[in-house]
């Protein structure tokens, strides 16, 4: 499957199961749901990118990288039915980082790209860490301005990284 396919399609079922996760769980009633939901969609925005990118670098019978896949859609699922619970979701968020950033260390290991998958897994490394902070600060008591702060982050980051100073710039060959 091509990574354009592949990105696609993450996107769309990401996209389906946070819709739903939204809908059935009646997100828009909660005082954080909907900023949850934007950081969440904002997620999927971004794994489209990264999917697409990563992707080429990746051999399409990599075991070990396809579990890791597997083992991240189930956590897509799980943030998608945790909009409704901010600590929920920031424990969940936490760990699917940290998740992402044992992926990348493996992909690095006797890949060409070494450079640019280091940047992703440092980058996945400060979301691990931001969602752990987040994690403590709504712990804490102040889970609607952790919220609000960690999604105007998210959103000025995702600007960055798209358009200011692009991490996904052109395709790598597929191996």
């Amino acid at each position: 499957m091509s990574p354009n396919v592949r990105a696609s399609l993450a996107a769309l079922l990401f996209t389906f199961v946070g819709a739903l996760g939204f809908f059935v769980g009646g997100v828009w009633r909660y005082e954080v749901g909907v900023p949850l939901a934007v950081f969440y969609f904002l997620l999927v925005l971004n794994t489209f990118f990264s999917v697409r990118y990563f992707a080429a670098m990746t051999k399409p019978n990599d075991i070990v990288q396809n579990c890791f896949d597997a083992v991240l859609i189930l956590f897509y699922i799980w943030l998608a039915f945790s909009l409704r619970e901010p600590l929920q979701f920031a424990f969940v968020l936490t760990v699917f980082f940290g998740v992402t950033v044992l992926k990348y260390v493996l992909l690095r290991r006797g890949n060409l790209y070494r450079a640019i998958i280091s940047r992703k897994m440092y980058m996945n490394a400060g979301g691990c860490a931001f969602s752990l902070l987040s994690l403590m600060l709504m712990g804490a008591g102040y889970v609607f301005p952790t919220v609000l702060v960690g999604t105007g982050a998210f959103i000025a980051l995702t600007v960055y990284l798209l358009y200011v100073n692009p991490m996904y710039r052109t395709l790598p060959k597929t191996p």
